[in-house]
């Protein structure tokens, strides 16, 4: 998610080899990141780190791009919907998600929970992108990026076409934005 910001932005975030579950648990990571949570980014202030924090900071480097929204209205919107990912898509799909990889144990009852709530997640966002282009405003915005890289593994492992066909104007949305001039949403 920054890393794509970074790219509307024109930033340059430097990512170094890092090995997760070893390095983040040293003195040295967590005498500057005492929670010890990756991502993490390291700024001249100090370390900011969860992945939608750290996407909204380098949303912020360029107020001209917009990626935060073009008016007050637009940057309640891409709040709303980042929030709203990170509430309500990121759970409803997570179990599901999690015990297709293997990182959970199976729990059918589970998993049939979880499709549920994901297609009434969907349903939300289909309905919503039934009268608009994009999340907030007429560009992509951060609200767009973060919730298709959200639902971009989903996509791809979890729901095939049978599944996808109810929600026509989310998948258009989806499909504009992965399908960005240098693919810069999650492409």
């Amino acid at each position: 998610m920054a890393l794509i910001a970074a790219q509307y932005n024109n930033v340059h975030i430097h990512t170094p080899e890092f090995n997760f579950g070893v390095e983040n648990k040293t003195e040295e990571f967590l005498k500057w990141n005492p929670m010890g949570k990756v991502p993490v980014l390291v700024t001249p202030e100090g370390a900011v780190s969860e992945s939608t924090a750290i996407a909204r900071y380098v949303a912020r480097m360029r107020n001209d791009t917009a990626l935060l929204g073009a008016t007050f209205y637009e940057q309640g919107q891409v709040d709303q919907w980042i929030d709203w990912c990170n509430a309500e898509l990121l759970p409803a799909v997570t179990p599901w998600y999690y015990t297709v990889m293997g990182w959970m144990p199976v729990n059918m009852k589970n998993v049939e929970a979880s499709k549920t709530n994901t297609a009434q997640k969907l349903a939300i966002l289909n309905g919503y992108l039934e009268k608009h282009t994009f999340l907030a405003g007429e560009r992509i915005t951060l609200a767009d990026i973060i919730a298709v890289c959200m639902l971009l593994s989903p996509m791809k492992f979890l729901m095939d076409a049978k599944y996808r066909a109810p929600y026509p104007s989310l998948m258009r949305w989806f499909e504009t934005c992965v399908n960005q001039v240098s693919g810069r949403v999650c492409g």
